[in-house]
């Protein structure tokens, strides 16, 4: 017979199981508590080393802007586009056709975005430009001495003639010496402009002989006497019955022998032109001595002239005075004109030099080109931008509770993100009394800063911050705020060798938002360390 298995009771089954899981339960549990919680609670830390340095520690309003540039020129200012005077001869016309009236630019040796120094090389003209221009400027400023000494003339002449009549009509009828002093003075008036004439002439005469003995006419003419001659050579050489060959150096000869003909024409024109006026001259000088010599004979025409001119007296006195007011005028004119074909020449002179380079002024940063190789300057206008090394600005706004603290030309601390471990000069260049705007949620002012100092690296759009300073510590120790350690009233940094660091006590003094002045506990080069905790 077979015996049945025994069986536990099914509550004391129920009670086993329920035992077995508590206890599992706790040992998880102490596990977790031994384990993992404890590992949780140990914190990891790492040093960043750091050594004690020396320096300035500053306090004060810290601002943001950005650098802005103020732009100089390189400019050509003589207009070289239009005629100067209306109502030049034909002739003037003709040869005028031939002058250059515009500067070329050969090279330019700089681009834009590069630093300048004064007296760097820009850009470089053509000889052949330069030398057209000067002179086309020679031949204006000549143009306008004439004008000047004919105005001067005809003021001399003028004025003299309005005196002469006027003293003679205001001369005393029984006072023969005072009707002979004023027919003298016409006289002497009359003797003077033909004096006058004649310097006008001889400057005429002067004007045509530098054309004769300019090179470039010269030079022109013999080239055109050469070509005449050897065109003239061929076409006496070629057979007729060859009819192209004929046809063709006939053209060619005829051709030779109208520019050859023309230019002897315009020597010829000059030449005419020196004896006209050498003729004139002697003519004047001839007139001259005439009235000289006349001039004991008018003592007697003075009293019988005497009554007419008195009668007239009062209206020769407005007539002298508005004369001469006219005169004058024209006489300036004149001269305000030769002044200024001068001040142009010189200015030419001065833009390219000798060297026929124009050079920069001053210092800066290249920021446009206007002008390339090739290029012709007829207008005046800009050549190259640059924005100058000591105008480089930067612009803050400042708040109300901040800008009664603030003068003109205080002196600021300004660094750039872009150089960050960097620290410029700045001051303070001006304050807007009117606040940035009508709706901003804060009120403040701009205020405009000139950086000093060397702006070579600096360029448009930095962002810079500017720290107005209310406080310094100068030449002091300093570390890092994030080194320091407050315990229980008391403050701290760490210090050891190895991976054994411990807290050394230190006196602080001024601080600001990055650093903290050491005033005891620390010399300068010693080595602390900022602690931080990783996970």
């Amino acid at each position: 017979m077979k015996k049945k298995p025994l069986k536990m009771p099914r509550k004391k089954t129920l009670r086993l199981c329920a035992l077995g899981l508590i206890l599992l339960l706790l040992a998880g549990a102490a596990g977790y508590t031994v384990w993992i919680q404890r590992g949780k609670e140990e914190k990891t830390y790492v040093y960043k080393e750091e050594t004690v340095a020396r320096g300035d520690v500053v306090q004060g309003v810290m601002e943001s802007g950005n650098v802005s540039l103020t732009e100089s020129d390189i400019a050509w200012e003589v207009d070289l586009s239009e005629e100067e005077d209306g109502d030049d001869s034909s002739e003037d016309e003709d040869e005028d056709d031939e002058e250059i009236r515009y500067l070329e630019i050969e090279e330019v040796f700089v681009v834009t975005g590069q630093r300048i120094s004064q007296g760097d090389p820009l850009f470089s003209i053509s000889q052949e430009s330069r030398e057209g221009v000067a002179r086309y400027l020679q031949s204006s400023v000549t143009e306008k001495e004439i004008a000047l000494a004919t105005a001067e003339s005809e003021y001399k002449t003028g004025a003299l003639e309005a005196k002469g009549t006027y003293d003679s009509s205001m001369l005393t009828a029984n006072t023969a010496d005072a009707a002979l002093n004023a027919e003298l003075t016409r006289l002497n008036g009359e003797i003077d402009s033909l004096t006058s004439q004649v310097s006008v002439l001889e400057l005429e005469v002067n004007r045509c002989l530098e054309k004769l003995t300019d090179g470039d006419f010269l030079d022109s003419l013999e080239e055109a006497r050469q070509d005449y001659e050897s065109a003239k050579e061929k076409y006496e050489e070629t057979d007729p019955h060859v009819v192209a060959a004929y046809t063709a150096n006939y053209q060619s000869y005829a051709s030779a022998k109208q520019q050859y003909e023309s230019l002897l024409s315009q020597k010829e024109e000059w030449e005419e032109t020196i004896a006209q006026n050498q003729e004139t001259i002697l003519e004047n000088n001839g007139e001259i001595l005439e009235k000289q010599s006349i001039l004991e004979a008018k003592r007697t025409d003075a009293q019988n002239t005497y009554e007419l001119n008195r009668a007239s007296g009062d209206l020769a006195s407005e007539i002298y005075s508005y004369t001469k007011q006219s005169l004058q005028e024209s006489v300036d004119s004149a001269r305000e004109e030769y002044d200024r074909a001068v001040e142009t020449l010189e200015e030419l002179q001065a833009f390219v030099g000798d060297d026929g380079i124009v050079y920069a002024d001053g210092d800066g940063l290249v920021t446009n080109i206007y002008y390339e190789a090739g290029d012709r300057l007829t207008r005046t206008g800009t050549l190259l931008s640059y924005a100058k090394a000591e105008e480089y600005t930067v612009t803050v706004d400042v708040s109300e509770e901040d800008i009664a603290d603030i003068g003109i030309g205080d002196s600021v601390r300004v660094a750039f993100t872009a150089y960050p471990d960097e620290i410029w000069s700045g001051t303070v260049d001006s304050i807007t009394t009117t606040k940035t705007s009508d709706y901003a949620a804060t009120v403040s002012y701009p205020v405009e800063i000139r950086i000093e100092g060397d702006t070579e690296r600096l360029f448009g759009g930095m962002t810079a911050e500017v720290t107005f300073v209310t406080e310094m510590a100068s030449d002091v120790l300093y570390v890092s705020r994030k080194a320091i350690v407050d315990q229980d009233g008391k403050t701290y940094v760490y210090v050891g060798d190895g991976e054994e660091k411990q807290l050394q006590e230190v006196v602080t003094g001024l601080e600001n938002s990055t650093l903290v002045e050491i005033q005891e506990g620390l010399s300068e080069g010693d080595t602390i360390y900022i602690q931080s905790v990783t996970d």
